[in-house]
């Protein structure tokens, strides 16, 4: 599957290294969608220093604190992320500075409106937006729902712009209009990257250490978890230290990578708190502007069974590679070397192909449509409710970007039948977004489709020169490797955190009667931990004590919680979620003996079957292989043993909303 990668309108080949994005466009023109192909090219900086007011949205706090560390002096940049008020903003926007320049990040967008409306002015035809790092509105918006609202009100403004070195086609027909403009270099700028596939990440990442053992290591992994342990296994805590968001950053200076030493962890980038190895989530591999005295070994790391570890070669190796920049023109090269470790894939990787995908979209739009149309006909105000749930559960209920139809008492209830796909509006980056993660599935179930991958940015970017020059290793740790890595490992729902912030949270008790005191210390010690605190509030210190801190049976129990207040209708389909994941082999016997414990649980009068489990999940026929010895006969052969087994590939339905 191709990317969401569209032809340009308008194509400006850039002839000379030697110049920057201004010298071919010295003023962003407004609804224009540009790509820049080149990253650190100067396009920021050209609306920073325009002679104009400007907002500018940039994907995460990280890039905020880089461009406003540069531009703070000299265009009097102003930050808002949050924490930063409405008040503050305000009062830069009354003062004297002449061209204002707001660096926010989607979320922080309504803060800047907000403003606006206190001061009483209306920045709609006054200012220029600028939307930095398109992609990452469609990559982002399912963890991100409020670039939703910040796009709406993108529209809104006469003069406006998105911009990236890697756009992704956006599918919402308010881009009509939108002029697209590419600016190709006809000078070479090919990167080498060597896609390195292994069987044991812990040996393949120290075997790349031993390749440069002088210099500085910068390696891309978006897993916290993944990260812990591999500094854990290959201890290296001492000289490590962690870029991540923020609330990462607080939940890991909570935890230790050995007795009594604390993980060193930060949300901003500064040159001066690199160590020998230095670790990077997603939140660092764009629009960041890394400057070294030193070339440093790039290392870039995907799990094919883990879906956030992904990197797509069309933009986030592009990306994570653009993130390093020259000190000064003598520097040569700017990273001694960039490797792209991926693991074989051992397990099943379930994807759709475009047409497939289209399908099934088509196919959960007419059932949803068909539940709206039976709620809005049923005058029976709880059983208006039951339908309500079963909405939100439907897979298609995430792509619905107004939730306005769903209330109870709609006056539209009685509409006409044809008009209830009328009723809500499409959230058109949510469907990019999920054609963007099936098309980068697609590359990881297999070695060949990544390496094809590789191969097709080179011919969409320019056929004379590719993005990538790809170099194809190959890593097997030895037979007796016993360290893998281990994601489970430091979870933040893991029994001892849990009872860790229990106890703080008992602590707090005393100042509950200070509703806002209370509710500021509460969310920064759980919000890296939300279900805990929700936990916490519904069920009480004593009940997470009985049931010893298990994440598992704190759901269950929230499921019966919420059940017996008659908030969850639908509670078998959480229990089955709470105790089948997906993508794993799991035996007939094993999945008939659960959901019998389910069934009697929740007084269902049925005998379970193991084909049960296809109301609740995709599932593919498998089987299951173990070899074990005879019970206390520890010299005797190990006897294979084959049972029947199905792998779960996907959930048809959503988890209870309290749940999440």
């Amino acid at each position: 599957m191709e990317p969401l990668i569209f032809e340009a309108d308008e194509t400006i080949y850039c002839d000379d290294p030697q110049k920057w994005f201004p010298d071919y466009i010295p003023l962003i023109p407004s609804d224009t969608i540009i790509n820049k192909v080149i990253t650190g090219f100067g396009a920021t900086t050209t609306e920073i220093t325009a002679h104009r007011n400007s907002i500018i949205i940039l994907p995460n706090v990280a890039t905020i604190h880089n461009k406003h560390g540069y531009h703070a002096e000299t265009c009097n940049t102003f930050p808002v992320y949050e924490g930063v008020s409405a008040d503050r903003i305000a009062a830069y926007l009354k003062s004297q500075t002449r061209y204002k320049k707001i660096l926010t990040t989607p979320e922080s967008f309504s803060k800047i409106l907000e403003a606006f409306k206190r001061i009483g002015i209306s920045p709609f035809n006054d200012y220029f937006v600028l939307t930095d790092e398109q992609h990452k509105q469609i990559q982002d918006i399912a963890f991100r729902p409020n670039i939703t609202m910040a796009l709406d009100s993108f529209f809104k403004f006469k003069d406006k712009a998105m911009i990236s070195s890697t756009p992704i086609k956006p599918s919402d027909p308010r881009f009509k209009n939108f002029k697209s403009i590419k600016l190709q270099p006809t000078y070479a700028y090919t990167k080498d990257v060597e896609v390195l596939f292994h069987d044991n990440l812990i040996f393949a990442l120290k075997d790349c250490f031993e390749r440069y053992p002088l210099i500085n290591q910068f390696v891309f992994f978006n897993s916290i978890n993944g990260i812990q342990d591999l500094i854990q296994k290959l201890e290296i805590g001492n000289d490590s230290v962690i870029f991540c968001s923020k609330e990462s950053a607080v939940y890991l200076k909570t935890q230790e990578y050995a007795a009594g030493e604390p993980y060193r962890a930060f949300s901003k980038f500064t040159p001066e708190t690199c160590s020998k190895y230095n670790f990077f989530t997603s939140s660092f591999y764009n629009g960041l502007d890394i400057i070294l005295n030193e070339a440093p070994q790039v290392i870039m790391i995907s799990l094919p069974g883990d879906a956030k570890t992904h990197l797509d070669p069309y933009t986030d190796i592009i990306q994570i590679i653009g993130r390093f920049r020259k000190i000064s023109e003598k520097q040569n090269p700017i990273y001694a070397e960039a490797l792209h470790l991926v693991e074989y894939n051992r397990k099943p990787l379930n994807y759709m192909p475009q047409r497939q995908l289209t399908e099934w979209l088509g196919a959960g739009r007419n059932v949803y449509d068909t539940v709206l149309k039976l709620m809005y006909s049923n005058p029976n105000p709880l059983e208006r409710n039951i339908y309500v749930d079963i909405l939100e559960r439907l897979p298609f209920h995430k792509v619905v970007a107004n939730k306005w139809h769903l209330k109870r008492n709609n006056s539209m209830r009685e509409a006409d039948s044809d008009s209830y796909s009328t009723m809500y509006n499409i959230d058109y980056f949510m469907i990019d977004k999920i054609y963007e993660e099936e098309r980068i599935k697609g590359y990881y179930s297999s070695p060949i489709n990544l390496m094809a991958a590789y191969e097709r940015v080179g011919i969409s970017t320019s056929q004379d020169n590719p993005s990538f020059e790809t170099f194809l290793n190959e890593r097997i740790a030895p037979y007796n490797t016993e360290q893998k890595l281990n994601l489970r490992k430091g979870k933040r729902y893991s029994k001892e955190n849990i009872k860790k912030i229990v106890l703080q949270l008992t602590d707090l008790d005393p100042i509950g009667g200070n509703n806002f005191e209370y509710d500021i210390a509460t969310y920064k010690l759980t919000d890296p931990t939300p279900l805990i605190r929700y936990a916490f509030d519904k069920l009480g210190r004593e009940k997470l004590a009985e049931l010893d801190y298990s994440i598992s049976k704190i759901k269950q129990a929230l499921i019966d919680y919420d059940v017996k207040d008659g908030k969850n209708s639908h509670p078998v389909i959480d229990s089955v979620y709470n105790n089948f994941s997906t993508g794993y082999r799991i035996s007939l016997k094993k999945i008939k003996e659960t959901l019998q414990t389910i069934y009697d649980r929740h007084n269902i009068p049925a005998k379970a079957k193991a084909s049960d489990i296809g109301q609740w999940f995709e599932v593919k026929q498998s089987k299951l292989v173990t070899h074990k010895r005879n019970t206390g006969d520890k010299t005797s052969p190990k006897k294979r043993n084959e049972e029947r087994a199905y792998i779960l590939l996907k959930r048809l339905f959503d988890i209870h909303r309290g749940l999440k």
